[in-house]
């Protein structure tokens, strides 16, 4: 596998349309989002190896997840949480399907 390739399939988002992740009522827009893995906005709250769950609100429905804590970025505000069990790769190719039509190159 080259370098700069992706161990799963990922979606990452504009700005405008980033979706929105909720644990314990906060919510958190999402960068990008694959089967095995979350990036977000919102480095203040977390801290590496925490254990988190909650609901992601994606265009095309609601997913559940639970997983941790992998990376903490305080300069960039963002984090990484690796997800077990992994998310439905069926609703995520619904989720880029939607995009796609909305004029992405994905």
């Amino acid at each position: 596998m080259a370098e700069n390739q992706r161990k799963a399939f990922r979606i990452r988002y504009k700005e405008k349309d980033m979706p929105v992740l909720e644990i314990k009522d906060k919510k958190y827009p999402l960068i990008d989002i694959s089967v095995i893995g979350l990036k977000l906005w919102g480095s203040n709250d977390f801290y590496e190896f925490q254990s988190l769950e909650g609901k992601i609100q994606l265009h095309t429905g609601e997913l559940n997840f639970k997983g941790t804590v992998i990376r903490v970025n305080k300069n960039s505000d963002c984090i990484a949480i690796e997800i077990n069990p992994e998310l439905s790769l069926g609703k995520l190719y619904l989720e880029r399907n939607y995009l796609k039509e909305k004029g992405y190159k994905i």
